[in-house]
């Protein structure tokens, strides 16, 4: 996610895909409720130079592999922006568990008692654990 796009923005794929996200949940933000999981994730941001695949790989379990609470849009797409912009994408793509730690979400935890439908948008560049 560091490298750059192929684009004229000359920004990583990273910042255009904070740009990107940010812009779809605007233009949705009225009639959605959204939250964010990060994976891997630590609150204090993954260190560039790591290369522990115990790091790389990590997905926290229950409450702590929620980055942001489901909230109602309008409100929340500001708070994901800011932390998706304060994190270093660094690490593999555990995607298998963090969808698990999605499904896990909306069926035993928190976001089981979440009325309406659910869903999970997935935004990875591939790389895989």
């Amino acid at each position: 996610m560091n490298d750059h796009a192929s684009s004229a923005t000359g920004e990583s794929k990273w910042v255009e895909l904070i740009h990107a996200i940010e812009a779809s949940l605007v233009g949705a933000a009225e009639g959605i409720n959204f939250g964010l999981e990060l994976f891997p994730y630590d609150p204090a941001g993954i260190s560039p130079g790591a290369y522990d695949p115990a790091v790389l790989c990590n997905v926290p379990n229950g409450q702590g592999a929620i980055a942001v609470d489901i909230a109602p849009g309008q409100g929340n797409v500001a708070h994901i922006t800011d932390i998706l912009s304060g994190q270093y994408p660094a690490g593999a793509t555990p995607t298998a568990n963090a969808l698990q730690q999605a499904y896990n979400y909306y069926t035993q935890g928190d976001g089981k008692n979440l009325n309406g439908s659910k869903w999970v948008l997935l935004v990875t560049d591939g790389a895989r654990c």
